[in-house]
């Protein structure tokens, strides 16, 4: 059977042309000879098959391979994880992604606290920063040599951290966090002072008015101290500084100290003297007598000095006094013992003055000098060559606590205090009746320390017009007598 090739009409077997369609059986005969044969496709092996795939599948795993590497080592990668970390305060991770041109810089997560701390307290910052880093990403993108990238961005002056092309990972550019060093210049005025960056000790200084610069160290917020410890006080000075980096920052320790000058009013060169000094009621292992100067100490008044001394009649020790000034004087009088003992001798002496003027006999006097008792004996020869006599009665003496003062002079120790001498006396003739009234008057006492009979001895007696009775003490008599007695 034969059919139309190009309707498929069944044809007749001597039909020339195709009933249905009227195609001439003999053009498609012509066109079957002019075709050209198409030989059939041999089909593709499993094993062919399975090497295409796996070269697709090849090529689609390192195209993404790629893209993964490229975005991990991407800069904007490296500047999100970054912000991550300083938001999250993450200090391990903050460090891993910084590094420094200084190769003594070291980046851990205990150096990284002072930079950690800056973004905390300042947590703008963070995104001023990370905006600084996303710009210098765009600009290298804009640039064919990226080079000097780094140098020119690390001249800005508010950016603490850079951003720099650091080589190339196989096909990727690899990409730094990069952070200048910072250095520390510290200064005290006292020698042995302990300097402390951070809580850790750097230093002592070896002298006064110390200066030297510390580093590196992460740029951020440090903490930096001065701490002097002596027998007198602890000193401290603290400050917190804020470090850039790039610029070496100046850190004055200043300690609020001064040296105190000493004076007790005994020359050493006169008299060889041993004593001790006392802060706040602490022995600070000085003699007093031999160093004029020392310190540091605090002059605002929250500090006490005390002097004691070996002296002839005994070992005394001052009272305490606030130190409101780098001088200081040292009264060696201040000292209760010593100033009962001299008001009890300026009594006795009176009361024995009185008596040998009344009885015209200086014999009995155990309280004056040699000095004192001839003053008196002339006093009673006068009273003898004009023949006058006296009467008169000691009721009591007020002594201004705040003039006693004892000093060596002329190779003798000295006393002199101011005191008020209250009483009763009159000179009169063999027939007169004395009047006699209550009478004040003040003197300025002098005494001599007598080291033979180890007692202090009255001197002289002079005259004042004015006493002060702001700070005194009173010594009365209990039962007055009058001398010469009736």
């Amino acid at each position: 059977m034969k059919f139309c090739k190009n309707c498929g009409k069944e044809l007749n077997t001597d039909a020339k042309f195709c009933t249905e369609c009227g195609m001439s059986v003999q053009e498609q005969k012509n066109t079957d000879t002019k075709q050209t044969r198409v030989p059939e496709r041999k089909p593709m092996s499993p094993k062919q098959k399975k090497w295409i795939i796996a070269g697709v599948a090849a090529v689609v795993l390192l195209l993404g391979a790629y893209k993964i590497g490229q975005s991990l080592l991407s800069k904007e990668r490296l500047i999100n994880n970054f912000e991550e970390a300083l938001i999250e305060e993450d200090e391990k991770k903050v460090a891993k992604l910084l590094h420094s041109s200084d190769k003594k810089l070291e980046i851990n997560k205990d150096t990284i606290k002072p930079f950690m701390k800056y973004y905390k307290e300042n947590p703008d910052e963070i995104q001023e920063t990370v905006e600084s880093l996303k710009e210098q990403a765009a600009e290298m993108d804009g640039q064919q040599d990226t080079k000097n990238v780094y140098d020119f961005f690390s001249s800005t002056p508010d950016g603490m951290v850079d951003l720099q092309q650091d080589g190339k990972f196989l096909f990727y550019e690899k990409y730094q966090l990069m952070i200048d060093p910072a250095y520390l210049i510290l200064s005290t005025n006292y020698k042995d002072t302990e300097l402390y960056i951070n809580s850790k000790k750097v230093d002592k200084a070896d002298q006064a008015n110390f200066e030297k610069t510390y580093g590196p160290y992460v740029p951020g917020v440090h903490n930096v101290e001065a701490k002097l410890k002596s027998d007198f006080v602890d000193l401290v000075a603290e400050k917190t500084v804020t470090a850039q980096g790039e610029d070496e920052q100046m850190v004055n320790l200043y300690l609020e100290g001064e040296n105190l000058y000493l004076n007790t009013s005994i020359d050493s060169e006169d008299i060889e003297l041993n004593g001790k000094l006392y802060i706040n009621g602490k022995d600070v292992g000085i003699n007093p007598f031999k160093v004029e100067e020392f310190g540091p100490v605090l002059t605002d008044g929250s500090m006490k000095i005390a002097v004691e001394a070996e002296l002839p009649w005994g070992t005394i020790k001052t009272k305490e006094k606030e130190i409101n000034s780098k001088y200081i004087e040292v009264n060696l009088s201040e000292h209760e013992e010593t100033q009962t003992k001299i008001m009890n001798t300026i009594v006795e002496n009176t009361r024995e003055s009185l008596i040998a003027i009344a009885n015209r006999d200086n014999s009995k006097m155990t309280m004056a000098t040699d000095e004192l008792k001839e003053s008196i004996q002339e006093e009673v020869d006068e009273a003898k060559e004009y023949e006058e006599l006296f009467k008169g009665k000691y009721i009591g003496s007020t002594f201004n606590l705040d003039s006693f003062n004892i000093s060596y002079e002329e190779e003798e120790w000295v006393a002199t205090v101011e005191v008020l001498v209250k009483g009763q006396g009159e000179y009169y003739y063999k027939d007169e009746t004395p009047e006699l009234e209550d009478e004040s008057e003040a003197y300025e006492v002098e005494l001599v320390y007598d080291t033979k009979a180890k007692k202090w001895l009255v001197d002289s007696m002079d005259y004042m017009y004015f006493f002060d009775d702001e700070n005194v003490k009173e010594i009365t008599e209990e039962s007055p007598k009058m001398y010469p007695a009736s």
